[in-house]
């Protein structure tokens, strides 16, 4: 899906059910109170995480890419002096704003093209991205994966997570038997918009990432991706 489609679906289901396209089901039976309080309980224990592996984190800026409605940028706010939160779609972006608790500390920024030339280099201490990159082909996350780590300060910190694979289940024999037009046919019919999921092999972004300026520190398993996809969340700091 080319990014103007993507962008196109996104701002769909910022309009028919936003929490529900962040965190899926469970995200839907939340009132707003409980969604936002699942990005402070995330963050909160990525923080935790960094402290006890003694990795020293600047608290100057820091980033949320493909923010939705802010779950995540406003649970940055405590921990960094200014925080930017940056997605695809129009009405995630109206709904962060709207929603946003820290207007002197959280600022969103709706971002179109394929590349974060908004930033300067080097600019950035804290690059966070959830449940995001899996929604898009590889030849858009790699280049924005390139992106953060342009952007990021030397010893600046990237945690982003991504599937490597798709287990065998129901729903993945369904993906490999029919063909995409039809998997998106029955997507639009059943929840308004088209989700797609895309997947990386773990050892190739470990490779990709050395070789883009960013050291790997910590590869760990997490379950973002739900139960058909073994996911992971990449811990990598900019090498100097």
């Amino acid at each position: 899906m080319e990014l103007n489609k993507l962008k196109q679906e996104w701002d769909k289901f910022g309009i028919l059910n936003p929490q529900w396209a962040v965190l899926y089901k469970e995200g839907e039976k939340m009132n707003l109170s409980q969604f936002f309080k699942t990005g402070e309980k995330e963050i909160r224990n990525i923080i935790n995480y960094l402290s006890k592996k003694q990795i020293k984190l600047n608290k100057g800026k820091a980033l949320d890419f493909g923010c939705g409605m802010g779950r995540l940028t406003q649970a940055l706010a405590p921990y960094f002096k200014k925080v930017y939160g940056v997605d695809i779609s129009p009405s995630m972006i109206e709904l962060s704003k709207k929603y946003n608790k820290y207007p002197k500390k959280c600022e969103f920024i709706l971002n179109e093209t394929d590349n974060l030339i908004i930033f300067e280099k080097n600019s950035f201490d804290f690059i966070y991205t959830s449940r995001v990159l899996q929604h898009m082909e590889p030849k858009f996350f790699l280049k924005y994966i390139k992106e953060f780590l342009h952007i990021l300060k030397p010893n600046g910190i990237l945690i982003f997570q991504l599937p490597s694979k798709r287990k065998l289940s129901w729903q993945t024999i369904i993906e490999i038997i029919f063909p995409k037009k039809f998997i998106h046919f029955m997507m639009k019919k059943v929840w308004g918009a088209i989700m797609e999921m895309h997947t990386y092999d773990k050892d190739k972004m470990v490779e990709f990432l050395n070789k883009n300026n960013g050291d790997v520190f910590e590869v760990l398993k997490d379950n973002f991706a739900g139960k058909r996809f073994i996911s992971f969340k990449y811990y990598v700091k900019k090498v100097e």
